[in-house]
């Protein structure tokens, strides 16, 4: 031990930023878990000139530091250090800061991604959607991982996120994020759009989809549902979507025709 804290103290006489550049690898190493590229560790490096910090990052020792010590982190331990690093980080580090925040929701873009399309798009198609049984079995379990996750947005940190776990919803999410691509312009959602795409009933959602943003189907086609029926999709909704009342409910009722290029997607 005395080696070390002797080596430790001649590597810190010799590099006046070991300081600095131990806890900027150590940042990475968590909010990152572990995983870097060259090219963004390159554009970090470029943003610490800024501030007089003129040294290259190393991968390996970001991947080092994680590997050591990831596993006994945990969403409580992240927040405390997040929080800690925020103070720390100077507004003109925008590289650094915007990584530090980013760590916020981590891991967890099945479970924001649902949240949001439920919340943005509440006359969405959902009672056609819910009809089909994969998608309204993986409704009761988004509902089980919420009830989990809360407001944690660090949860995603955990090494198990036991049944809030995306393969336990992963349909319903990929719907989603086709949903938000489409309908919002979500560009940060495009990196998933290969696994969108491999969702069950990929086609009919694409349709439904489609019919949303037409808007061909009009708002008192809603009233064709049976009452009963109506405040059993607001029951399954609401506690998901803060606000979803009977009056959001909308049924698409145009045939769907499988491979009707009419239909299909053209991205």
């Amino acid at each position: 031990m005395a080696i070390l804290v002797a080596g430790m103290n001649e590597h810190k006489r010799k590099n006046p930023n070991f300081g600095t550049e131990l806890l900027l690898h150590t940042v990475l190493a968590v909010v990152k878990t572990g995983e870097c590229t060259v090219v963004f560790l390159n554009k970090v490096s470029e943003g610490c000139l800024m501030f007089g910090y003129n040294r290259k990052l190393d991968r390996d020792l970001v991947k080092a530091i994680y590997l050591t010590f990831g596993e006994y982190l945990n969403s409580l331990d992240v927040q405390a250090m997040i929080e800690y690093w925020k103070t720390l980080v100077p507004n003109k580090c925008l590289r650094i800061k915007l990584t530090v925040e980013q760590a916020e929701w981590y891991n967890l873009t099945s479970f924001t991604s649902i949240k949001s399309a439920l919340n943005l798009h509440k006359q969405f198609y959902w009672a056609n959607l819910f009809q089909l049984h994969t998608y309204y079995a993986q409704l009761g379990r988004f509902r089980t991982a919420m009830g989990i996750i809360k407001d944690d947005k660090y949860y995603g940190f955990n090494n198990n996120l036991g049944e809030a776990s995306s393969t336990r919803y992963k349909d319903l999410a990929g719907a989603c994020i086709l949903l938000l691509i489409k309908a919002d312009n979500d560009k940060g959602l495009r990196r998933y759009r290969g696994m969108a795409n491999r969702i069950n009933n990929f086609a009919y959602i694409k349709f439904l989809i489609r019919q949303y943003l037409k808007a061909t189907v009009a708002k008192a086609q809603g009233l064709e549902i049976d009452e009963d029926r109506k405040l059993a999709i607001v029951a399954d909704l609401a506690p998901v979507s803060p606000g979803f009342t009977p009056n959001h409910v909308q049924i698409c009722n145009k045939a769907y025709k499988p491979g009707d290029d009419s239909d299909s997607d053209e991205d």
